[in-house]
């Protein structure tokens, strides 16, 4: 195994020959992002196989083996919340057979796990507003420019602060930039929302979990 010098890694469940997206990782190395890759596999008590990918480039696969521990998940009313957004959880370790020895506890802070965002949206007000800074994981929906007017608008789907869907409309278009080749591989969620002021107007990136960067020049942009 090469040994690079780290970027983001995409990793891949397999079953029954189908390939589900997992995650998207910022790794230090490729043994980073394998080690990683067996940690996430090791959260799944349905997948069995997961490969590692940096760009076009197979890093790996990771087989869990017959008798490698599943996990058991627990949230409770006394998890504290993370200033990131996720959770304190407790892992415990149960054996492949079934038995209920406990093996070990561990803490660990899991900031995008996807279960912990949705509990923590369901306990947060509707309509509740969102900042660019929500906007990571959220799946952009479509893309629409209205020519006479200017005006861009995208669609997103989003599990935060109480919210399932959120717009983000841009007046005083000029210039879009839109790629669509997945340089990282296929995915429709938003990696980072960035607005930044040039000049007398504003430039709107956003950063696809693909590796596509979706750039505007703007007058300015409202998210709803």
């Amino acid at each position: 195994m090469h040994r690079m010098a780290g970027g983001h890694y995409r990793f891949y469940l397999q079953r029954d020959g189908q390939t589900f997206p997992a995650e998207v990782l910022l790794c230090d190395s490729d043994s980073d992002a394998m080690v990683k890759a067996k940690d996430l596999l090791a959260m799944s008590t349905t997948f069995r196989l997961m490969e590692v990918w940096q760009g076009t480039r197979k890093v790996g696969t990771v087989e869990k083996g017959a008798t490698c521990p599943s996990l058991s998940i627990t949230l409770t009313k006394q998890t504290p919340v993370l200033a990131s957004g996720g959770f304190d959880l407790q892992l415990r370790l149960r054996s492949v057979s079934g038995t209920k020895r406990t093996i070990r506890y561990i803490t660990v802070a899991l900031s995008r796990l996807r279960t912990a965002k949705m509990t923590q949206a369901m306990n947060t007000p509707n309509n509740a507003a969102l900042s660019f800074d929500d906007m990571h994981d959220a799946t952009l929906v479509s893309i629409a420019v209205d020519w006479a007017s200017g005006t861009l608008s995208c669609v997103f789907r989003v599990c935060r602060k109480g919210r399932n869907e959120a717009k983000l409309i841009a007046s005083g278009l000029t210039l879009l930039h839109c790629p669509r080749s997945f340089p990282w591989g296929r995915s429709v969620s938003v990696n980072e929302m960035v607005l930044s002021d040039i000049g007398e107007g504003q430039v709107l990136k956003i950063e696809m979990q693909s590796g596509d960067v979706i750039e505007a020049n703007i007058d300015r942009a409202e998210l709803t």
